[in-house]
C-alpha cells in the first residue's frame, strides 16, 4: 500500500474536514523535514518538535488539523552545527531563509524552504504530488539563559535596545539621526564592534549587523553556566522568567507524527504544558499566520498571471436540466425491484455510507451492488498514473456483485457501464477530476454518471463536527470539499447533521450566486443517512 497516496485522502480529524489540498502542504513539509532530519542524524544534532508541531506530536500523533505549519527548535550549539553544513548536504532546489539570506524575514527563526519560488517544473511536481507552492520548516532557537534572574533581565533589556535601533531600518521606527550614531557610537565601545552606517553602506547592511549584534548577545551564556534555557525572542524578552529546565533538551524521545516520528523533549508532557496550559483543551481558531499557508502564495501567483490559474467553477448549464426534472418521488416508489449502486473509494472511515449502504442492503425491494473503486495519483500534466507502483488496492467492506459488477482494481480502470442503469447511484467521492493530487477512473466521476442512473446521491462520507462562520478555518476548507463538481451534479447530497447541512448550503450559495439558494436548500437532506 502506497503510504503517501493513503495520506493525502480527505480525511476527518476531531471533526475537521481535512481536504488533499492541505494534506498536500503537510505531505511537502514532512518532506523538508525529512531532509533536516537526514542531517541531524548524520551529524549528531539534536533538534526538537515547537510549538503546533509539539502540540500535534503529543495530542494527535502528527499535525493539528486545523493547523498547517511545521515548527523545531534547536539549542544554540546544534544551530550552529547544523547552519555549518546544510547549505552544502540539503537538495539543490532548497533555500535557508533567514535575516542574513531573506529580503524583510527580520526575526531570529531560520526557515527551510522546498524552493525558492512557486514552482511548476515537472520534477518539482512530481516530488511533491503536484504541489506548487514553498514549503518549509521553521527553526526556533532556544539559548541558554543566566541562572540569576538579574543578569538575565539585564541582558534581555541589551537586546532590545540592540533591536529597538534595528528597527529604524527594518519597520521604520522612529529614531533622529543624531540618536542613532550615538547608539551606534555605544555599541562600538560596549561591544567592540564596527556597525556599517553610512559611507556607501545600505540600510538593509547595518539592519543586518545590528541583528548579528543582538544574536550575539542572546548566545553569550553557555551551557555548563546554567540549568536553565529559553527562546528568547520574543518570549524572554517579554518575560526574563520564561524559561525550560535545560535537561529536557538532554535525551530527546521520538513520538509517531503521521507515517514517521518527529524527536521531542524527554519530559514532552511537562514542555507542551509549559507553551499551552492545559493542552488538552482544543482551540480551532488563533491568530497565528494565515490558514492554509500556502493561499497566499496563490493570491501574489495571481496577481502577476496573465490568464487565470485552474479551478472548478459554477456553471448554470451543470443543473438546469437536473433542476428542471426535479426529484420523481413517485417514480422512486414504483412498483418494482429498486436497483441501487454504492461507489466507494474502501476508506475505513466512512462511516454515512456505511450506514446507508447497510441500511438498503437489509431492504426486500431492492438489488444492491457495490463497487470499490481505485485511488491513483495525478500527474503533473492531470494524467491519471496507473502503473502498478503508484495506486492503492482499495480495501472494501462492501459485498454483492451478483450483477456481474467486479471489484479487481485494474478492470475498474477500465470498466464500462454500458448495459447497466440504476434507479439510484450512491457516490462519496466529490472531486471528479478536480482534486489536484488524487484521481479515480474517470468513468466513476460523478458527471459521467448521470446517464446511467436515475437518481445520483452523493453522501457526506464523514461525520464533519459542528461549526459556525466564527470557526475561520472550517470554513476556508469548505472551498476544497464542497465546492467540487459532485456537489453540482449530484440530483441530492445527503450530509449528517442540520448544522452541516447550514454551512452547506451557505457556502455553495455564497459560490455559486445567491439565486441558487432555494435549489441548494432542496437539494441537501440532513434526514436520510439516519433514516
Amino acid at each position: 500500500m502506497n503510504t503517501e497516496l493513503e495520506f493525502l485522502k480527505d480525511e476527518v480529524r476531531y471533526g475537521f474536514y481535512v481536504p488533499t489540498a492541505v494534506k498536500m502542504a503537510w505531505l511537502a513539509e514532512l518532506k523538508v523535514l525529512k531532509e533536516i532530519d537526514r542531517i541531524c542524524d548524520r551529524h549528531n544534532i539534536k533538534y526538537f518538535a515547537d510549538w503546533g508541531t509539539l502540540l500535534g506530536a503529543v495530542r494527535h500523533r502528527g499535525f493539528v488539523p486545523w493547523d498547517d505549519d511545521m515548527d523545531i527548535c534547536m539549542l544554540r550549539d546544534d544551530y550552529e552545527k547544523f547552519m555549518a553544513v546544510a547549505d552544502k548536504e540539503l537538495p539543490e532546489e532548497f533555500r535557508i531563509q533567514n535575516y542574513e539570506r531573506q529580503k524583510d524575514h527580520w526575526f531570529f527563526i531560520t526557515r527551510i524552504v522546498s524552493s525558492e519560488h512557486i514552482c511548476f517544473e515537472e520534477d518539482y511536481l512530481t516530488k511533491y504530488h503536484n504541489f506548487p507552492y514553498i514549503a518549509g520548516v521553521d527553526i526556533f532557537l532556544i539559548d541558554y539563559l543566566y541562572e540569576d534572574i538579574e543578569e538575565e533581565k539585564a541582558r534581555d533589556e541589551e537586546v532590545k535596545e540592540i533591536l529597538a535601533v534595528a528597527g529604524k531600518f527594518t519597520d521604520q521606527a522612529v529614531l533622529s539621526e543624531n540618536t542613532l550614531i550615538i547608539e551606534l557610537e555605544k555599541f562600538r565601545k560596549k561591544y567592540g564592534v564596527e556597525i556599517p552606517y553610512g559611507n556607501g553602506a545600505s540600510e538593509r547592511e547595518t539592519a543586518v549587523a545590528l541583528y548579528k549584534l543582538a544574536e550575539s548577545q542572546m548566545a553569550r551564556v553557555h551551557k555548563e553556566e546554567t540549568s536553565k534555557v529559553g527562546q528568547i525572542f520574543p518570549w524572554v524578552l517579554k518575560n526574563s522568567e520564561a524559561s525550560r529546565p535545560k535537561d529536557w533538551y538532554e535525551h530527546p524521545v521520538r513520538l509517531p507524527f503521521e507515517f514517521t516520528t518527529i524527536p521531542v523533549e524527554s519530559d514532552y508532557v511537562a514542555a507542551v504544558t509549559n507553551r499551552y496550559g492545559n493542552y488538552k483543551e482544543i482551540h480551532k481558531v488563533w491568530g497565528g499566520h494565515i490558514y492554509p499557508f500556502f493561499e497566499s502564495q496563490k493570491e501574489n501567483l495571481k496577481k502577476v498571471l496573465d490568464f487565470d490559474l485552474p479551478e472548478f467553477k459554477f456553471d448554470r448549464k451543470m443543473t438546469e436540466e437536473r433542476m428542471r426534472q426535479g426529484c420523481d418521488e413517485d417514480a422512486e416508489a414504483a412498483n418494482h425491484k429498486k436497483q441501487v449502486l454504492f461507489i466507494t473509494t474502501g476508506g475505513t472511515e466512512d462511516v454515512n455510507f456505511s450506514r446507508v449502504y447497510e441500511r438498503y442492503s437489509g431492504m426486500d425491494d431492492a438489488d444492491v451492488y457495490a463497487l470499490t473503486v481505485p485511488v491513483l495519483f495525478k500527474d503533473p500534466y492531470g494524467e491519471i498514473v496507473t502503473d502498478e507502483k503508484r495506486y492503492t488496492e482499495a480495501e472494501s467492506q462492501y459485498t454483492g456483485s451478483e450483477a456481474g459488477l467486479t471489484e479487481n482494481d485494474y478492470e475498474m480502470i477500465n470498466f464500462s457501464f454500458e448495459g447497466f442503469y440504476f434507479d439510484s447511484i450512491f457516490i462519496e467521492d466529490p472531486y471528479d477530476d478536480e482534486n489536484p493530487a488524487l484521481s479515480i477512473p474517470p468513468q466513476f466521476y460523478s458527471k459521467n454518471l448521470i446517464p446511467y442512473c436515475k437518481k445520483l446521491i452523493f453522501i457526506e462520507p464523514f461525520e464533519i463536527g459542528d461549526f459556525t462562520e466564527e470557526d475561520r478555518n472550517d470554513c476556508l476548507n469548505m472551498s476544497y470539499y464542497v465546492s467540487t463538481p459532485g456537489m453540482v451534479y449530484a440530483d441530492e447530497i445527503w450530509v449528517s447533521s442540520e448544522n452541516t447541512r447550514e454551512n452547506f448550503v451557505r457556502h455553495l450559495t455564497a459560490w455559486a450566486g445567491d439565486d441558487t439558494k432555494e435549489y441548494w436548500k432542496y437539494k441537501i437532506k440532513a434526514d436520510r443517512i439516519s433514516g
